[in-house]
């Protein structure tokens, strides 16, 4: 039997979907979060190139988050753009 640690996928959606739409939102979750915090690979990618964009001083948005991606070759293991739409939906 396999361990699967604590997790709350709906929660890490609403962090990214925040983190998308309000700069003050992604600023905030990057003082208190990492990658590591988010159980789902897809979203640790998705976090992580939102702090990448922090770091540089870049609004991360959608646009901006799917070119980081892009950059790195991660944007299909995420889901394409597509998937980073459908978060900022949430």
């Amino acid at each position: 039997m396999s361990y699967i640690p604590p997790h709350d996928l709906e929660a890490e959606v609403s962090v990214l979907a925040g983190c998308l739409s309000t700069l003050t939102v992604a600023q905030d979750a990057a003082t208190r979060l990492t990658g590591q915090d988010f159980y789902r690979t897809a979203h640790r990618s998705v976090f992580e190139a939102m702090l990448v964009l922090l770091g540089r001083h870049a609004v991360p948005d959608v646009a901006t988050v799917d070119a980081q991606l892009a950059k790195t070759g991660d944007l299909e293991s995420v889901g394409g753009p597509e998937a980073l739409l459908s978060l900022a939906d949430s």
